[in-house]
């Protein structure tokens, strides 16, 4: 995983060193925890074969997800984010003709960079638009005999935030993930794959510095 993130970081460190001189003076940071949506909304194409101990269809995962965010606003109008997210849920299982068979456990880890645009300066509610990119990543016991395939994705997005009290902030935001899946068996045989629309829908508070 130390990779991909890697990777994550790159557009955060190559903005940062493209803003003007001035930009540390107006350079506000942000960070704190939020829940969220995770909400699948792509499809899997017909294949071969089918795994009771796999998801039928990408919203079967559909979970509560956890996660925390970094927001440095380096201008009015430009910043930069950076989140990541984990939701666990229960898929397969049900009647086959070995027996009753349990679900099994699907955990999906998704982080991203992106930047921020700010429709709302100079006042202290924020509304912008953000792009960029991020990793999804699905474990889990679903997922493990397969290597718990990470797959790369554009991030596209929107968010607010309003005070609250002090350097206390309210957040609300939605992020979608595009990416193509595809997984594979032993063999080689492609068991799961088709274009992925991943949304997080999230609420959540921050501390904002100074």
């Amino acid at each position: 995983m130390r990779r991909p993130l890697l990777l994550l970081s790159l557009p955060v460190v190559g903005l940062s060193a493209a803003m003007p001189a001035r930009a540390p003076a107006q350079a506000r940071w942000e960070l704190g925890p939020y829940v969220a949506l995770y909400l699948p909304t792509g499809s899997f194409q017909p294949a071969p074969y089918y795994s009771t101990a796999l998801p039928s269809d990408p919203s079967d995962m559909t979970a509560l997800a956890w996660g925390a965010e970094t927001r440095l606003w380096l201008s009015r109008h430009v910043g930069l984010q950076v989140q990541a997210a984990t939701s666990s849920s229960l898929v397969g299982g049900g009647a086959t003709p070995a027996g009753i068979l349990p679900p099994t456990s699907v955990h999906v880890f998704a982080a991203t960079a992106q930047v921020l645009y700010n429709l709302h300066p100079p006042a202290a509610t924020r509304a912008w638009l953000s792009g960029g990119g991020g990793i999804v990543r699905h474990g889990g016991a679903a997922y493990a005999p397969y290597g718990s395939p990470t797959q790369f994705a554009g991030a596209l997005g929107a968010g607010a935030s309003f005070p609250l009290y002090h350097q206390l902030r309210a957040n609300t935001a939605v992020t979608t993930l595009w990416y193509p899946f595809s997984l594979r068996d032993s063999t080689g045989t492609r068991i799961e794959h088709g274009f992925q629309l991943d949304a997080l829908i999230q609420v959540g508070v921050s501390l904002a510095w100074p």
